[in-house]
């Protein structure tokens, strides 16, 4: 994992996705076969389970310094002293890098899908999966009805599925 990730930056994520995409001004919401073609019922089910498990995972980071396994060595020490078999001991080690792992993809591939979101779009991704706001308060926020907000949802989700979809 690059030295460069830490706890500050993750959470500073939502704000780097809204200031990218405020210069995305000549963007467009995708068409509707395109959208008909990728976006089904359990598309945001599947996309909200996925952000969620990078936004848990990202408390694990340390606030100052980048995430590494040195920065579990206490834990790693009192695993070593207790009866924990080995193999044990390896799969947490070997869970752990996987989430690093998981961690920076998806911290890249948020940054690039970004770049191509529209505003509208982008606000909708980091209310909806950042913030845990409901459908009704982001069209406030946006100042559109609720019908105008499902075809902003629907090209986001799609945008969000083809950056992601083999995570899922």
């Amino acid at each position: 994992m690059e030295d460069t990730l830490n706890f500050q930056i993750l959470s500073n994520l939502p704000s780097e996705v809204i200031k990218m995409a405020k210069n995305n001004e000549f963007l467009t919401l995708l068409n509707e076969p395109l959208i008909s073609k990728y976006y089904d019922a359990n598309l945001r089910k599947e996309l909200k389970a996925l952000f969620t498990r990078f936004n848990d995972i990202k408390f694990f980071y340390k606030v100052n310094d980048s995430y590494s396994l040195k920065a579990n060595q206490i834990r790693i020490d009192k695993v070593n002293g207790s009866s924990l078999h080995p193999n044990q001991i390896l799969n947490m080690v070997g869970r752990k890098i996987d989430e690093e792992q998981f961690v920076e993809v998806m911290y890249y591939r948020i940054l690039n899908l970004s770049i191509k979101l529209t505003y509208q779009e982008a606000l909708y991704f980091i209310k909806y999966f950042f913030s845990d706001t409901t459908e009704e308060e982001i069209s406030e926020i946006l100042a559109i009805s609720r019908t105008n907000l499902q075809k902003i949802k629907k090209s986001c989700l799609v945008k969000v599925y083809l950056e992601v979809s083999d995570l899922i």
